[in-house]
């Protein structure tokens, strides 16, 4: 992480947007630290968004809904939506993926029905926020929204066969 400090912008935003790859609680802290101290936006916006995909944490959530509804930098903002759909999706997977193990056939039967309900989010080609969040990854649609329906089937061990 020393590559943080480094005085060239590019360098510092390559660093910022890899930290969202190392999920400990070293890296939360430097995310943190990260986003208190650098000036330049465009690197904050990729240390927000890298707090987003390490943490679920209850007061970094709150850290990123506050950088959505308060935040003028559109970039900034962009990228706070993109870490907190990315925490909080990661957060409902985990609480349901915990209540399939349970040995009743009823709460199994509704995490796997609300786990579905999650996954038809991501399954409409209309939906704003998957629209949004392509953009932002500048990918296509039918691309991204295929990447994460796979991410989180991998987590299930389903067939991913979607091409």
């Amino acid at each position: 992480f020393l590559l943080a400090k480094d005085k060239n912008p590019l360098v510092r935003t390559l660093v910022a947007e890899a930290m969202g790859s190392y999920n400990n609680e070293e890296t939360r802290i430097k995310l943190l630290h990260f986003i208190e101290t650098e000036k330049d936006e465009l690197i904050r916006a990729f240390a927000i968004s890298s707090l987003g995909q390490i943490t679920e944490k209850k007061d970094d959530i709150s850290l990123l809904l506050d950088f959505v509804h308060q935040e003028n930098h559109l970039i900034i903002k962009a990228h706070a939506v993109y870490g907190l759909a990315v925490s909080v999706c990661t957060l409902c997977t985990t609480i349901l993926s915990n209540l399939q193990q349970n040995n009743k056939n009823d709460i199994k039967y509704i995490a796997t029905k609300v786990l579905g309900e999650l996954l038809s989010v991501y399954e409409n080609n209309n939906n704003i926020v998957l629209n949004h969040l392509s953009a932002l990854l500048g990918k296509e649609t039918d691309q991204v929204n295929k990447n994460l329906i796979k991410s989180i089937l991998t987590d299930f061990d389903v067939d991913q066969n979607l091409d």
